[in-house]
């Protein structure tokens, strides 16, 4: 089912099916650590079997033709244990937490879905829901979606990487000081955020406003900001008199700002 933007920004949520909604989690919600889950039910739908295995570049290849997605891994006993209690949460297996995903996104009970692990489906008569592989991605899509999720191609080893033993060798000294040089780099939290566009937007948006605002809507409005005040940056040095700017040419800041409607 096609996601009705314009909705989405003005603060609805998900029609998925006709008897399943995506829930979109209010910037109140996380800020209070009342969905204290939304770390853990994000990655799993977002994160790619690639992803989580590219720090073992002599077999991520090999891993990733035989589980394409985590679908694949969740209904493999073995490997949904170990993937799931070492990646994602300790004693959870990889069906148990898109089991619970499922159930935190679209706000329903466990009770109402019957996993049948012989063919690989999830489903509840309750909401007339069968849940399969093409299902699940359509589901993964929807959910980085909403939670903006960008992967970091810094962190994704290169294809066929696994049959060069020596690109595996470089590669494994490439991921771990990347990782080493992303641990230690400040990150801007969601308080910092929500800090920022309160104070430095051109009116004042009260904190209370900002805390019911969904997600999607708070993200979207906070890199519009940061959209407009490069430009503004931009407009300044143009009119300087400190810098040769005969070939300088400004564009109009609404120009770049658009929502955002897919993975980059």
């Amino acid at each position: 089912m096609a996601v009705n933007f314009d909705s989405l920004i003005l603060g609805s949520n998900i029609q998925l099916t006709d008897n399943v909604t995506i829930y979109v989690p209010t910037i109140a919600d996380l800020a209070n650590k009342t969905d204290a889950s939304f770390g853990l039910y994000q990655r799993i739908f977002s994160v790619s079997v690639r992803e989580l295995f590219s720090g073992m570049p002599a077999e991520v290849d090999k891993i990733e033709e035989e589980f394409p997605t985590l679908w694949e891994i969740a209904f493999d006993k073995d490997m949904s244990k170990e993937v799931g209690s070492n990646m994602f949460q300790e004693g959870a297996t990889v069906l148990e937490i898109i089991m619970g995903g499922i159930c935190y996104w679209t706000r329903t009970d466990p009770t109402d879905y019957q996993i049948l692990v012989q063919s690989k489906k999830i489903v509840s008569e309750e909401y007339d829901w069968v849940i399969d592989k093409d299902a699940f991605i359509d589901f993964c899509d929807h959910i980085k979606m909403i939670t903006l999720y960008k992967r970091n191609e810094d962190l994704i080893a290169p294809k066929g990487i696994s049959s060069h033993p020596n690109q595996c060798r470089v590669w494994e000294g490439l991921y771990k000081g990347r990782v080493n040089k992303l641990r230690h780099q400040p990150d801007s939290t969601l308080g910092d955020k929500i800090l920022i566009l309160q104070t430095e937007a051109s009116s004042l948006i009260p904190f209370d406003e900002i805390g019911k605002m969904t997600y999607y809507q708070f993200m979207n409005l906070y890199y519009s900001f940061e959209i407009k005040e490069a430009n503004e940056r931009e407009y300044q040095i143009f009119v300087s008199e400190k810098f040769d700017t005969k070939d300088m040419k400004l564009k109009d800041w609404r120009d770049s700002v658009s929502l955002i409607k897919k993975e980059n």
